[in-house]
Order: structure tokens, then sequence, then C-alpha cells
């Protein structure tokens, strides 16, 4: 039995041709609400980069349905109820998000019939591929993703999941401590238990949508050493506290880079079933943010600006092959302006991204100042 789904959408209009794979998952999730009677409202939320492979969310997209022992019980096209961008850093490191850093959400909903069985059921969603640029990750940009959750069996089968309260982090700064509350509520009042998990691969290159998914169990992605399940992001590792949901850490260098969140489910001490949060989050230079500040002898006005600031040495400084470099918190330069011969010199923003970024000025063939601009619209 094949349901179909729709939700008269306006078709988003894109100016990117659509690959036949793209790079471009960066995460989702997966839960529901029992309704009565076996019916049940599916909530599912997929996240993608707004730049690296743009292509345009499924739409619609397919999910499986399976029993406990991996057979296919149904599936479902489902077209997304709306989408929008998101962005959160959980230690505020810097007032607004870089320019390179968007990630979108697609928000899907359907509702399903599960009549009691033993065993319960199995709900995934599968896409290829993940972001090129993963740090952590071993050949990202063929490495798929699955979405998944699980419903428990006739025993508990009315039992609504766990919903994460907060949007996830989308980005961190090096060496500066976090701790971000990655808490779910459960509308049961189950017990929950936190923990790291390994994000599951799904769909490949020469099957980047499967429909239906494939059938489980699935495999993981490998970690591309020194990284691991201990040590996701480097320096301080990444851990989440079992019982509260606390995710902390202290990443040592910049990158991009996979983590997923499980929450197992109990009630009066039984396994109910998972929920989880497969994401990533790149790490930024913290240069110019915490101690950053400006030399005295380089000012500009304005900042921040929206398409040009001027920058003013201290007058009658001798210059000889000056420059000033711009670059984004990823340390990737953006702009330059060289062969610097005046102490008053404007920079216009081109084609760069609203954001934060640092400058550095070189005289002399030496760094001599540095400093902070923040575009806007």
């Amino acid at each position: 039995m094949k349901i179909k789904i729709g939700f008269f959408l306006v078709l988003i209009l894109l100016l990117f041709p659509y690959d036949s794979y793209s790079t471009h998952i960066v995460g989702g999730e997966i839960n529901y609400i029992y309704l009565g009677n076996n019916i049940y409202e599916i909530h599912v939320k997929v996240y993608r980069d707004c730049y690296n492979g743009v292509p345009p969310f499924d739409n619609p997209a397919a999910f499986g349905i399976f029993d406990s022992s991996n057979n296919l019980f149904n599936y479902l096209s489902v077209n997304y109820s709306s989408f929008n961008s998101i962005t959160n850093s959980p230690n505020n490191c810097m007032p607004v998000a870089p320019g390179n850093i968007c990630y979108e959400v697609a928000n899907y909903q359907f509702n399903a019939n599960f009549p009691p069985v033993h065993g319960g059921y199995q709900i995934a969603y599968q896409r290829c591929c993940r972001s090129t640029i993963l740090t952590n990750v071993v050949n990202p940009d063929s490495s798929g993703i699955t979405l998944y959750a699980t419903i428990p069996d006739s025993l508990f089968s009315e039992n609504s999941s766990p919903v994460f309260n907060n949007v996830p982090f989308t980005f961190l700064c090096e060496n500066i401590p976090f701790t971000f509350n990655d808490a779910a509520t459960d509308a049961d009042r189950d017990s929950l238990v936190y923990s790291l998990c390994t994000p599951l691969l799904g769909g490949s290159t020469s099957t980047p949508a499967p429909d239906p998914p494939g059938i489980p169990p699935y495999d993981t992605i490998l970690w591309l050493p020194p990284y691991s399940l201990s040590n996701l992001m480097g320096g301080l590792p990444l851990s989440i506290n079992p019982q509260t949901g606390l995710l902390s850490g202290t990443p040592n260098s910049t990158g991009v880079f996979d983590y997923a969140v499980c929450v197992k489910e109990y009630r009066n001490g039984i396994y109910l079933g998972e929920t989880r949060r497969d994401f990533q989050a790149t790490v930024i230079t913290n240069i110019g943010i915490e101690e950053f500040s400006f030399d005295k002898f380089i000012t500009c006005y304005p900042n921040p600006f929206n398409t040009t600031t001027t920058f003013r040495l201290n007058p009658g400084l001798f210059l000889d092959n000056a420059a000033l470099i711009i670059y984004n918190m990823l340390g990737k330069e953006v702009g330059n302006i060289k062969n610097i011969t005046t102490t008053e010199f404007s920079f216009d923003r081109n084609n760069i991204a609203n954001g934060i970024y640092c400058f550095k000025f070189f005289n002399t063939g030496k760094l001599t100042g540095v400093g902070k601009i923040i575009l806007h619209d």
C-alpha cells in the first residue's frame, strides 16, 4: 500500500540547476505526536547548507515505514510545508553569524496510521549527500544521511516522541568553551537519556534520494582520524550530560564538524525507542572577537557599513609595500587592497556577504595592525 500526501504549495524557483546528487545536507531529525485511534502526526526537519551545493529540498520527499523485522510496511511521498533560515551560537561569541555560514530547514508534516504491532515501527528518510567541507568525516561528498525514529510496540504504542527544545547551534568559536542546552521535552513525561552517537549513512551518489528508503539497519559514517565519537571536534572533547542534555566542549581548530545526539526514552524502566538529531557545526576563528581591538594608528568609518568604509592611518606614516587584507571568520581571504600609498583610502564591499570580518594591515612586509569590520544591508 502506498499513500500519497500532498500539500499544494507554491514551488520555490531556484537559480541553480538540480544536480544528479548534491552535497548540501547538514542534518535533520524526526519526531511524532500520538493523536489517538492509532494515528500519529509525524514531523520531520531537514537541514541544508545554503551555499555548498545549493540544490532544492526534496519536494516531495520519500519516507519509509518499516516493522521491527525490517520489512517495508508503508511509504509516503510528502511535500514540505515550510522552510526558513536558521542561525544560532551557544555562547554568542559574535553578535551576528559570519556571512558564509547559512543553513536552512525544511519542515515536513503528515499523519499516518500505525496499528499496534509487536516490536513497533521504524521511520526513515534518506538523502545524499553531506557537505563536501566536513572536517571529521571520510568522503563526505559521497556520504548520505538517514533520519530515523522508532515507534514502540503495542504495549506502549500510545506514545509521543521527545522533541528537541532548541534549534541546533550552527557555529562555535575556536578555543572558547561553550555549553548548549540540547535537551528535549517528552509529552508523556518519560525518562530521557542523552548520548552522542555516530550519524547514519543513507542514499548514495548513484541513488541520491531512495524512494522508498533502504531497509534498516543502517550503516554509520566513518570518522576521519584523528576524530572519533570520543573526539568529535578536537580540543576539550564534545560531551553531553546524559540526564540534562547539556552539550559542552572547547574546540581548538577551525573546520566543519558532524555529530549526532541520541535521546533514548524509558517508561517505568522499560526502553521505548530512540530519537536522533544529526547535525554539523562550523568552528570559526576567534581572532578579533573577544580580545580583539583596533590599533590606534588605523581606524575606519563608518563601521558597521553597507557599501563603503574609509580607512585612516596616522598622518605622516611612511608606507612601503602596504596592503590591507580582509578575512572571513574561517580565515579565508575575501578582499584586499594592495600597494597602498596614502594614509586615507576606501574599501568597497563588492560581493562580500553580511557578517563580521577581520582585517590585517601590512607595512614594509610586516603585520602592523589588525581590526574588525561589520557588513550589513
